[in-house]
């Protein structure tokens, strides 16, 4: 092992106390740590100490330890693991030689920072190509796929619904189709893996010697990121043959809004409540109202449309969208024109809600437009 190579010191506290989060929160919020902390590497070595900030206060040492076990049987050998402090400094000259450089930081007091149970980490080569190939998955969005990529996601989504629909059971059984380069094992797998890392799918797993595959969604994350694709990627004429009916949004019924004299857009604040309402304050006038209030059923199912679902994204995009890819400008174009025709409709106000586009592969809302929670 190189003499270069990193360590990292976690000190745990509350060691014999279990939390009760379940194994996918204790793995993230471990790997999310060890991100964070191998930015702050000095001489070759890196302390990570459980904080309210990082989380790991939540876990108990040995919480900790299955976690990075359990990391490191998926992705190969990237540390050893050693928790007895005292055994580590005491067991050749490379870790006295660290203690030294711990010494010359912290000062002669710098024992202190470690109590009993403390896990060592000597990290292998391979751990910082870990942390980028990480960083880079959890960069990855629906936008910056290729479109080849992002058809296996589609294929995977709509197979997950189709099943869901039907059972409302978040465990159902997909299948994989060999022939079909969106469908086939590899296809499956690899959309899978991307829906995992968007916490959308919590597990999955290949039946042996067979095409099924179980697997077990958030429910309110799969549905977030289905209308994402659908509002962003299913071409609108594709939506309006298989509604039967014309996407123009229906007359929206008289509200406390469309009465106000001079409203403008930027007199607005919109911010949405949960999946289904918005609170709107304009002037001295607020209100709760739901999507089919403001004109955004799917008359098919009763449910939110996908202009709802283009007005949520912009919400959680700061009130602007932006692409990679050129397929997506087209239905975003068509679709934000039947969503401006909409709010027109409900605020009564003629002037368009959306700044005029510059040609920076952008749109730009002119009203105050927040996220859930923000």
């Amino acid at each position: 092992m190189s003499p270069d190579l990193p360590r990292i010191f976690a000190r745990t506290e509350n060691q014999s106390r279990k939390s009760t989060l379940d194994d996918r929160t204790k793995i993230k919020l471990v790997c999310d740590a060890l991100l964070n902390a191998q930015t702050d590497a000095f001489a070759g070595m890196l302390i990570l100490q459980p904080t309210e900030e990082n989380k790991l206060t939540q876990l108990a040492s040995q919480e900790i330890v299955w976690a990075l076990q359990t990391i490191q049987k998926s992705n190969g050998e990237l540390f050893l693991i050693e928790q007895d402090l005292s055994a580590w400094l005491e067991g050749n000259a490379k870790p006295r030689t660290q203690a030294k450089v711990l010494e010359e930081r912290f000062g002669p007091k710098w024992r202190g920072l470690f109590e009993k149970g403390t896990i060592v980490l000597m990290l292998k080569d391979r751990f910082s190509n870990w942390c980028e190939a990480e960083r880079y998955k959890r960069s990855m969005t629906l936008a910056n796929l290729s479109t080849i990529s992002r058809g296996k996601v589609l294929a995977t989504v709509t197979a997950i619904y189709e099943r869901f629909e039907l059972s409302a059971d978040p465990k159902v059984t997909i299948t994989w189709s060999p022939p079909n380069a969106t469908e086939n094992y590899e296809a499956r797998k690899l959309s899978l893996d991307f829906l995992v890392n968007k916490e959308v799918v919590r597990e999955y797993k290949f039946q042996a010697g067979g095409i099924h595959i179980n697997v077990e969604i958030d429910v309110k994350e799969f549905f977030r990121l289905r209308d994402e694709l659908l509002a962003l990627y299913l071409p609108l004429d594709k939506e309006t043959e298989a509604a039967g009916s014309s996407p123009a949004a229906p007359t929206a019924p008289k509200n406390a809004f469309s009465s106000i004299e001079g409203l403008q857009w930027q007199d607005l604040k919109v911010q949405f409540v949960d999946g289904h309402n918005v609170r709107i304050s304009a002037k001295d006038v607020t209100e709760v109202v739901n999507y089919a209030h403001m004109g955004f059923e799917d008359l098919r199912t009763h449910l939110p449309n996908t202009q709802w679902s283009l007005l949520r994204i912009f919400a959680s995009n700061k009130g602007q969208i932006d692409w990679e890819n050129s397929d997506a400008a087209d239905n975003v174009r068509k679709r934000k024109q039947v969503l401006s025709n909409t709010l027109r409709e409900y605020f009564q106000i003629d002037d368009d809600p959306f700044y005029p586009y510059s040609g920076g592969r952008a749109y730009r809302i002119k009203f105050a437009l927040k996220g859930e929670g923000d």
